[in-house]
Formats: C-alpha cells, structure tokens, sequence
C-alpha cells in the first residue's frame, strides 16, 4: 500500500494515470492518496486502483 500526499496538484492527467499505471507494475496492491495530492489529482489514481483506490482523511482507519 502506498499512502500519502503525493503533491500532484499541478501535474497533468497524463502525468498523473502514468504513475498510477507505474506504482501498479510495481506491485502497489492500494493506493491512499490525501489532501496534499490535491483534490483532481486524487480521483485519478483512486480510479485508477479501482475499488483499491481507498478515500481517506483524518481519523481514516485502515485495517492492516
């Protein structure tokens, strides 16, 4: 699992489904982008990693 801010906010969408479809081959099983990613740049990658693509803010608990 991969979470955090990613600081996209500025990045194109080609930029952004290139990493996504990167940190796949890589074997990134979920992917937790949050708020610092920016709010467009979010939705990309969560679409992305399809029901894998977890929604979290503060107070999110992610069972492990």
């Amino acid at each position: 699992m991969v979470i955090g801010g990613f600081h996209l906010y500025k990045s194109k969408d080609a930029e952004i489904k290139k990493i996504a479809d990167a940190l796949r081959q890589l074997g990134v099983q979920q992917i937790a982008p949050c708020h610092c990613t920016g709010e467009h740049a979010i939705k990309i990658p969560r679409e992305a990693f399809g029901p894998d693509g977890l929604e979290v803010m503060v107070g999110t608990q992610i069972p492990l």
